[in-house]
Order: structure tokens, then C-alpha cells, then sequence
């Protein structure tokens, strides 16, 4: 299974500002195969995970968000951040602002 035209919007977040948009991080790909159970994490800039995410996905496209928290839904710190989704052996990463 491959992960393709990983669309991110937007590139910086602000979780809790009115502006729906610059709320949270959205992800759309395309991946080849049928139905997949996906994950999605967030690490700190020193690589320490802060958010783990699992979603299944069928019919070749797949969606996923982020809202700034950490896995026991505390606000994550501002600062920089790289996300990776994977499934079976395709990954991507990307980088992601989180504003404060």
C-alpha cells in the first residue's frame, strides 16, 4: 500500500481560537489497497510522542485531524511539531506549528 498526495491544511495551528480553520490539523491522502487501519502520530520536536490516532479507511482516500492534544487530552505546548501516518510499511511525515 502506498500513501499519496498528502494534502495538509493548514500549516499552523492555534487550538481554541475561534477560526474553525486554525483549530486543527487536517490530512487528506490517497493510498492504494482497499480497506486499511491507518495511524496517525504526533511527536515533539525531540521525537517524543504526544498523540496517537487509529482509523480505518476504505475506497482508495482517507481524512484524519488532530486538535493539538496530547493522548490524555491536555493541550499540547506552541512549538513545532512532525507528524508521520503509516500503514503496513508506507509512511509519511510532515511538519506542523502549533501556536499558543
Amino acid at each position: 500500500m502506498a500513501i499519496e498526495n498528502v494534502i495538509q491544511i493548514p500549516g499552523t495551528i492555534a487550538p481554541g481560537r475561534s477560526d474553525w480553520q486554525t483549530r486543527r490539523l487536517y490530512i487528506r491522502f490517497r493510498y492504494t489497497g482497499g480497506y486499511s487501519n491507518f495511524k496517525l502520530e504526533i511527536f515533539s520536536i525531540a521525537l517524543q510522542r504526544i498523540r496517537s490516532i487509529t482509523f480505518s479507511c476504505s475506497g482508495g482516500q482517507a481524512v484524519c485531524w488532530w486538535h493539538g492534544e496530547t493522548d490524555s487530552g491536555d493541550p499540547c505546548s506552541g512549538g513545532v511539531y512532525v507528524y508521520k501516518i503509516s500503514v503496513g510499511s508506507s509512511k509519511h511525515q510532515g511538519k506542523i506549528m502549533v501556536l499558543r
